[in-house]
């Protein structure tokens, strides 16, 4: 699953932003689900450059609209990320976005 890749191939369908950004030592990754369906199962990963997963920050069923949620720029075992450039892909169904994020420790 390479990520530069699936960037490429994207189909923006979702608006999403992640603030402040470049950030320290967390964002704010806001994202807004279409309303062509009521609910949707949602996934929200965050990615390292070189396409490994850091994170999942969500994986569940969401109603359409507005949603935010905080990434502390750790992976899943807690330990704080280095300064880099980080994907934030959120994914609804056959929707989805990614943003460019960068971590300055």
């Amino acid at each position: 699953n390479n990520i530069e890749s699936e960037i490429l191939n994207l189909q923006e369908n979702l608006s999403l932003k992640a603030y402040p950004n470049p950030f320290n030592p967390e964002t704010t990754i806001s994202y807004t689900l279409p309303q062509a369906k009521a609910l949707y199962s949602v996934q929200v990963r965050i990615y390292y450059t070189l396409g490994r997963s850091v994170i999942t920050l969500l994986d569940e069923n969401q109603q359409s609209g507005y949603h935010s949620l905080i990434w502390n720029g750790k992976n899943s075992s807690g330990i704080a990320m280095p300064s880099g450039v980080y994907y934030c892909v959120v994914q609804a169904g056959k929707y989805k976005a990614v943003q460019k994020m960068l971590l300055v420790r």
